[in-house]
């Protein structure tokens, strides 16, 4: 979602206060998103397994079979203070897509050939919500019929808000236990902010 904004009043510029008030143009973007379907991967890494499929093209997750869920899920957030426990989501820096990965742990299994009639499938969980804000201001100083001059500042990730990314790879895999659905604190899918200034003269 988008706008831009340019306040109708004091278009002429006349006088201090209307240089002062007027020439403003303000954009904000507000970006969001549901989590994105992610998949578990199994002990049964490697080439040629039973039910495997080659994501790793597409979605960057590698060749591995995915794991079963027995009951659905929940939604994938962002979790602070969560240590795990019994050798389970321990790893990693207390950052957990789940409240409880013991409890989601519990109620994954691997494809047993002859009883699935398929493997878990991409997407049977969801990722991290996302959210960002960009901003672009100008400001427009008239100087005569002719002359003017521009300011604009455009920010990047306005708040310098910290979005991590999902787990992928050994992060939601059940050949690792220790970490299960960790986030890792280096991988974010939003840069710091960044602010870029700018001045053009218009004659």
């Amino acid at each position: 979602m988008y706008a831009v904004y340019q306040p109708s009043f004091y278009k002429s510029q006349s006088g201090f206060v209307g240089h002062l008030l007027g020439g403003w143009n303000i954009a904000p973007i507000f970006t969001t998103g549901t989590g994105l379907p992610i998949t578990l991967g199994t002990i049964n890494g490697g080439g040629q397994a039973w039910g495997e499929g080659d994501s790793l093209n597409f979605f960057g997750y590698g060749v591995s079979e995915n794991a079963i869920p027995i009951h659905q899920l929940p939604n994938g957030s962002r979790h602070n203070n969560v240590p795990g426990s019994n050798g389970i989501g321990t790893a990693g820096f207390g950052v957990n897509l789940f409240a409880d990965p013991v409890a989601t742990w519990n109620d994954v299994r691997q494809p047993i050939l002859g009883y699935d009639t398929r493997q878990g499938g991409f997407g049977v969980a969801r990722g991290l919500n996302y959210w960002n804000i960009d901003l672009s201001v100008k400001k427009m100083f008239k100087i005569s019929e002719r002359w003017s001059t521009e300011f604009q500042a455009v920010f990047t990730n306005l708040f310098n808000h910290n979005q991590f990314g999902d787990p992928s790879g050994d992060y939601l895999d059940t050949s690792n236990a220790a970490s299960w659905g960790t986030l890792p604190g280096t991988v974010t899918s939003t840069a710091p902010r960044q602010m870029e200034f700018g001045v053009r003269v218009n004659f």
